[in-house]
Protein backbone atom coordinates (compact mmCIF):
# COMPACT_ATOMS: atom_id res chain seq x y z
CA UNK A 1 0.00 0.00 0.00
CA UNK A 2 0.95 3.62 -0.82
CA UNK A 3 -0.28 6.77 -0.02
CA UNK A 4 -0.09 10.24 -0.83
CA UNK A 5 -1.58 13.89 0.83
CA UNK A 6 -2.33 17.33 -0.99
CA UNK A 7 -4.16 19.66 0.36
CA UNK A 8 -6.09 21.27 -2.56
CA UNK A 9 -7.86 25.01 -1.16
CA UNK A 10 -8.47 23.67 2.16
CA UNK A 11 -9.53 20.33 1.39
CA UNK A 12 -6.95 17.68 2.31
CA UNK A 13 -7.12 14.25 -0.16
CA UNK A 14 -5.67 11.41 0.96
CA UNK A 15 -4.75 8.70 -1.93
CA UNK A 16 -4.35 5.06 -1.36
CA UNK A 17 -3.12 2.88 -3.86
CA UNK A 18 -2.37 -1.04 -4.23
CA UNK A 19 -3.85 -3.15 -1.45
CA UNK A 20 -4.84 -2.35 2.05
CA UNK A 21 -4.91 -5.32 4.35
CA UNK A 22 -2.97 -7.34 6.47
CA UNK A 23 0.10 -5.89 7.59
CA UNK A 24 -0.21 -2.73 6.02
CA UNK A 25 -3.52 -1.59 8.07
CA UNK A 26 -1.03 -0.20 10.53
CA UNK A 27 0.67 2.06 7.66
CA UNK A 28 -2.88 3.14 6.42
CA UNK A 29 -4.04 3.83 10.42
CA UNK A 30 -0.78 5.81 10.26
CA UNK A 31 -1.53 8.02 7.18
CA UNK A 32 -4.97 8.99 8.59
CA UNK A 33 -3.42 9.58 11.67
CA UNK A 34 -0.96 12.13 9.43
CA UNK A 35 -3.51 13.86 8.02
CA UNK A 36 -5.68 14.39 10.89
CA UNK A 37 -2.65 16.62 12.82
CA UNK A 38 -2.21 18.60 9.66
CA UNK A 39 -5.76 20.17 9.12
CA UNK A 40 -8.67 20.80 10.62
CA UNK A 41 -10.90 21.25 7.10
CA UNK A 42 -12.81 18.32 4.89
CA UNK A 43 -10.71 15.17 4.41
CA UNK A 44 -11.20 13.11 0.70
CA UNK A 45 -10.48 9.63 1.47
CA UNK A 46 -9.46 8.65 -2.29
CA UNK A 47 -9.35 5.30 -3.36
CA UNK A 48 -9.67 5.35 -6.97
CA UNK A 49 -6.56 3.96 -7.20
CA UNK A 50 -6.89 0.99 -4.70
CA UNK A 51 -7.21 -2.64 -5.98
CA UNK A 52 -8.98 -3.74 -3.05
CA UNK A 53 -8.66 -4.30 0.72
CA UNK A 54 -8.84 -7.43 2.90
CA UNK A 55 -11.27 -8.06 5.78
CA UNK A 56 -8.72 -6.08 8.02
CA UNK A 57 -8.05 -3.58 5.12
CA UNK A 58 -12.16 -2.93 5.01
CA UNK A 59 -12.01 -2.77 8.92
CA UNK A 60 -9.61 -0.09 8.72
CA UNK A 61 -10.99 2.42 6.38
CA UNK A 62 -14.19 1.75 8.72
CA UNK A 63 -12.58 2.90 11.52
CA UNK A 64 -10.60 5.49 9.66
CA UNK A 65 -14.16 6.84 9.20
CA UNK A 66 -14.88 6.89 12.46
CA UNK A 67 -11.60 8.58 13.64
CA UNK A 68 -12.39 11.43 11.28
CA UNK A 69 -15.59 11.47 12.08
CA UNK A 70 -14.58 11.89 16.08
CA UNK A 71 -12.69 14.82 14.70
CA UNK A 72 -15.53 16.50 13.20
CA UNK A 73 -14.10 16.94 10.07
CA UNK A 74 -16.40 16.88 6.90
CA UNK A 75 -15.26 13.39 4.98
CA UNK A 76 -15.75 12.50 1.22
CA UNK A 77 -14.85 9.27 -0.59
CA UNK A 78 -14.47 8.46 -3.94
CA UNK A 79 -13.83 5.83 -6.28
CA UNK A 80 -14.10 3.24 -4.05
CA UNK A 81 -17.76 1.98 -5.69
CA UNK A 82 -16.61 -1.60 -6.46
CA UNK A 83 -14.90 -2.29 -2.90
CA UNK A 84 -17.67 -4.31 -0.91
CA UNK A 85 -17.91 -2.02 2.17
CA UNK A 86 -19.12 1.06 -0.04
CA UNK A 87 -22.75 0.01 1.16
CA UNK A 88 -22.15 0.63 4.97
CA UNK A 89 -19.61 3.57 4.69
CA UNK A 90 -22.77 5.19 2.33
CA UNK A 91 -24.36 5.21 5.55
CA UNK A 92 -21.82 7.60 6.89
CA UNK A 93 -20.10 9.62 4.81
CA UNK A 94 -20.88 11.05 0.89
CA UNK A 95 -19.37 8.70 -1.65
CA UNK A 96 -18.01 9.87 -5.18
CA UNK A 97 -17.23 8.55 -8.30
CA UNK A 98 -13.85 10.16 -8.85
CA UNK A 99 -11.88 12.67 -6.84
CA UNK A 100 -13.23 15.83 -8.89
CA UNK A 101 -16.92 15.24 -7.87
CA UNK A 102 -16.05 15.40 -4.32
CA UNK A 103 -13.94 18.13 -4.91
CA UNK A 104 -16.54 20.34 -5.52
CA UNK A 105 -18.72 18.92 -3.22
CA UNK A 106 -16.72 20.20 -0.45
CA UNK A 107 -15.59 23.54 -2.10
CA UNK A 108 -15.69 26.26 0.52
CA UNK A 109 -18.22 29.16 -1.36
CA UNK A 110 -15.54 32.15 -1.46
Amino acid sequence: MNWTHENRDGIDVLSVTDLVGGAVTERFAGAVGWVLTRGTGPIVLDLTRLQGWSAEGERAVLDAVDRVRAHHRPLALCGAGRLPAVAVIADQVTVFPDLDAALESLKVPR
